[in-house]
């Protein structure tokens, strides 16, 4: 089979921006200056908003009546309607602060928006969690229409784990020395590394082997 030079084989067009084509000159990123601008502008063209879906269905109050029931057996709000009771809670009370759920959920009480059974029992308790639960998914559903603001509803009750990460072991060391103390008033204090390793099904500390301290006195000597 003959051999076919660079001059035969076909470039496919390369996708370099908005456009397909070739840059004529070598290296070129962009094939003309409007396709540089579109590319800019593609760049920077803003996140569309935020569509929540709920088994295919968009996130929405209905209108019919409520089938919750108050303590006193009068019917409770719909959720409709208890969604414009708490938007009037977010933008009135504590100056139109933030508010965490439990907030919104002693504001809705005291306005008589909820009547759940202040009793000293389970099923009194059960009514409580059931109405504090409705309150919270109000909430929610609002946030995802986007009636109220998501900053509007404090999360202070999560925990977040935030994992560190670093480009590089350079970026990584660099962090770590400066993090790194120790205690000033061990002055003339030998300090030494108390290296151990878990062994066992009962987690006893045994000391390490010389290895084991070897390639850790490497580590530090790094640092």
């Amino acid at each position: 089979m003959p051999r076919r030079s660079a001059a035969d084989i076909d470039t496919p067009p390369i996708r370099v921006g908005p456009c397909v084509s070739v840059p004529k000159r070598a290296g070129a990123q962009y094939c003309t200056g409007a396709c540089r601008i579109a590319a800019y502008r593609l760049r920077h063209k803003p996140l569309p908003s935020t569509s929540w879906w709920d088994h295919g269905k968009e996130p929405r109050f209905s209108t019919a009546p409520s089938r919750a029931v108050n303590s006193d057996g009068t019917p409770a709000l719909t959720r409709g309607e208890l969604a414009e009771r708490l938007l009037e809670i977010a933008s009135r009370d504590d100056d139109g602060e933030p508010k965490t759920g439990r907030r919104f959920y002693y504001l809705a009480l005291s306005y008589g928006y909820i009547k759940p059974d202040m009793g000293d029992t389970a099923e009194a308790k059960d009514s409580r969690d059931a109405a504090y639960d409705r309150i919270t998914g109000v909430l929610g559903t609002l946030r995802k229409m986007g009636r109220l603001d998501w900053d509007t509803v404090l999360d202070l009750t999560r925990e977040l784990d935030e994992w560190q990460t670093y480009g590089s072991p350079r970026e990584a060391r660099g962090a770590l020395r400066e993090r790194y103390d120790e205690d000033r008033w061990l002055a003339g204090a030998a300090l030494l590394p108390d290296l151990h390793r878990r062994e066992g099904h009962d987690g006893a500390r045994v000391p390490a082997d010389g290895a084991t301290l070897a390639d850790a006195v490497r580590v530090l000597a790094r640092l």
